[in-house]
């Protein structure tokens, strides 16, 4: 059944981190999205409910949000999306490994990296690629409980 979320989600990915409990009847992942809220950036890290029990999930709490800051830049540059055959949606793209979240506006090339193994938002470090981001992926890291942004 589909889950009606949001009309101004911009991104969005599910999410199973290693601290979790897994269940024992099914994989209930958390909902990460990046929500255009007037004009501001919201990264949300929320819960997913079995809903009404008929197969069908709903929304649950947030567990942690945090505005990502996009108007500390000397010049908030947009960037214009090449040809592409699927279109320039999704307008954020979201990765999650371990206990990261990379949130990434692909128009804006701004890179937000956070981590969540302590179930808060903690603030690793944001970059800015000065072109067009395509697409993105995460991957286990050489170093013990790293990640490599790709």
């Amino acid at each position: 059944t589909i889950l009606p979320i949001s009309h101004n989600i911009m991104g969005t990915a599910l999410y199973h981190p290693l601290s979790s409990v897994p269940s024992p009847t099914h994989f209930l992942p958390l909902l990460v999205t990046v929500v255009d809220e007037q004009s501001q950036f919201i990264l949300c890290v929320e819960c997913l409910t079995d809903g009404d029990g008929n197969s069908c999930l709903g929304q649950g709490n947030i567990l942690a949000s945090v505005v990502l800051d996009i108007n500390d830049e000397d010049s908030v540059e947009s960037f214009e999306p090449p040809p592409m055959s699927m279109g320039s949606s999704p307008e954020a793209l979201c990765c999650c490994r371990d206990g990261f979240i990379v949130a990434i506006i692909r128009r804006l090339s701004l890179v937000f990296v956070y981590d969540f193994s302590n179930g808060d938002l903690a603030h690793v470090g944001k970059c800015r690629l000065n072109q067009y981001i395509v697409d993105a992926a995460i991957r286990e890291g050489d170093a013990h409980n790293g990640a490599d942004f790709v």
